[in-house]
């Protein structure tokens, strides 16, 4: 089969050859048609994870994939081959992954593919939208409240504007300002452009008795303690950072809660994106994975990439 395979850590990846993989017992063999692009890939193929998982060389970067099952293995009795599925593969070390034409998968990961979602749509959902999920949950949104969204216009930043507006909120994206018309078609309300400077005095002009919630993906602590000061006593911040500072945001009167990705809960992201929900998403064809991957690296992509497998 062809995959996109990267020979060590940091080389340069090119299309190649692999034996196409069999599934064990509990897992399916998926038939590749888009697989999306992460943050994660790019920290696999530098090398940043290998003293905490183990990575198999030459590898194969991919953990989203959308597609239709070819094999199944013993055990699998909730889906069935010919089925169109997305999802994410988990599996206990990296270097098998979804940027190639067929990819195994664990079948507890994976859900069936709603018909009036195109692949490209599903591939783009598992890992962002999950992770956004599980943001927006920790932000606890009742309808009417403010949350100010950092990093805005990336995958999981454009997945949480459509689900806090879902929720009802007020949405603040925070963004480079040229992606303002994006994060407005998503539904915020409210743009503060960061390349111009720190968002806090613009929040406290336009929001002087403060906001509700903050949900931030990638912020660093230093960041997270002054975001902190725009929020209303009461206040919430999600952050995925496991150093957050929770101690000393109850000391201040706030709630700070370390949000953990809902992948576990991609039956649900079906169904929203059944509904409509969409977000900006460029493609690349497999050949073309490390220009992927290299403006997946920028972290200024705007929405998400996918590669294509099967035109």
């Amino acid at each position: 089969m062809r995959a996109f395979i990267v020979p060590d850590f940091g080389a340069d990846g090119a299309l190649g050859e692999r034996p196409i993989p069999e599934p064990g017992e509990g897992e399916v063999r998926v038939r590749v048609e888009a697989a999306g692009v992460n943050a994660v890939d790019v920290a696999v193929v530098a090398g940043y994870l290998k003293d905490y998982i183990e990575t198999r060389l030459p590898l194969v970067p991919g953990l989203d994939l959308a597609g239709t099952i070819d094999a199944i293995g013993a055990g699998v009795t909730d889906l069935a081959v010919g089925d169109d599925v997305f999802g994410n593969v988990t599996k206990p070390y990296f270097g098998d992954g979804t940027f190639a034409e067929y990819a195994v998968s664990s079948a507890s990961t994976l859900r069936q593919r709603p018909a009036n979602v195109d692949a490209v749509s599903a591939a783009a959902l598992p890992l962002s939208g999950g992770t956004a999920l599980g943001l927006v949950a920790a932000a606890q949104l009742e309808p009417g409240q403010v949350v100010l969204i950092m990093g805005a216009g990336g995958g999981i930043g454009s997945y949480a504007i459509a689900l806090a507006v879902h929720a009802g909120a007020h949405v603040i994206a925070a963004t480079r300002g040229e992606l303002a018309d994006q994060v407005r078609a998503l539904g915020a309300s409210e743009v503060v452009d960061y390349t111009l400077g720190d968002v806090v005095p613009a929040l406290r002009a336009s929001h002087p008795d403060g906001i509700d919630a903050i949900i931030d993906s990638s912020s660093d602590d230093a960041t997270l303690k002054r975001l902190a000061d725009a929020l209303k006593p009461g206040g919430r911040l999600a952050s995925l950072s496991r150093s957050l500072d929770v101690e000393g945001l109850a000391g201040r009167g706030l709630i700070g809660v370390q949000a953990s990705g809902g992948v576990d809960r991609i039956a649900e992201l079906a169904d929203l994106v059944a509904g409509g929900l969409r977000i900006p998403v460029t493609t690349y064809p497999l050949a073309e994975a490390g220009r992927a991957l290299a403006e997946q690296a920028t972290r200024q992509v705007r929405g998400k990439l996918v590669l294509i497998v099967r035109p």
